[in-house]
């Protein structure tokens, strides 16, 4: 092989593969029912989740209270327990699986859809009361955290903005 035709071939082949590589790291995974995930705490379980790089991940998850309040504590974001009526609140995942067909739609004006678009506040947003446990950073640039925890339902709920 001329040593000209080499140069391309390996020009190619490279190109393809960071063009792979890019076209791999911009998939958005989810689940729901898992075990765990990486990023959140070993004790998460029965976790629905998605994440959609350069924008977001979000997750809810079952999880013993003291556990996740430690999680937080390791990771510098100390929740604090609510004592008003102001809306807390934490995006929910549940409207972006919906939207990719991971959780399917009731079909429109059946009685499943009327309760379904009903709940559209409550499937976009969990909101917290007086004695859950709450958490925000904002960036300057749009991103941060926002973490929940519902100490009635005994789960957690969790909010990252790549930004």
């Amino acid at each position: 092989m001329k040593k000209k035709t080499r140069i391309i071939l390996v020009i190619f082949v490279s190109i393809i593969g960071i063009l792979s590589l890019g076209w791999w790291s911009l998939q958005t995974s989810y689940g729901i029912g898992v075990n765990s995930v990486q990023w959140l705490p070993t004790q998460a379980h029965n976790i629905t989740y998605i994440y959609v790089p350069i924008t977001s991940t979000m997750a809810e998850f079952e999880i013993d209270q003291q556990a996740f309040e430690q999680w937080c504590q390791q990771k510098g974001m100390t929740l604090y327990t609510i004592e008003s009526q102001k809306d807390f609140m934490v995006p929910r995942c549940l409207p972006d699986l919906e939207a990719i067909g991971v959780i399917p739609k009731p079909k429109k004006e059946s009685p499943e859809w009327i309760t379904w678009f009903e709940q559209g506040p409550q499937r976009s947003n969990k909101t917290f009361k007086p004695g859950d446990l709450y958490f925000e950073e904002r960036w300057s640039d749009g991103g941060g955290y926002t973490l929940g925890y519902d100490v009635n339902e005994g789960k957690g709920y969790y909010w990252y903005g790549h930004h």
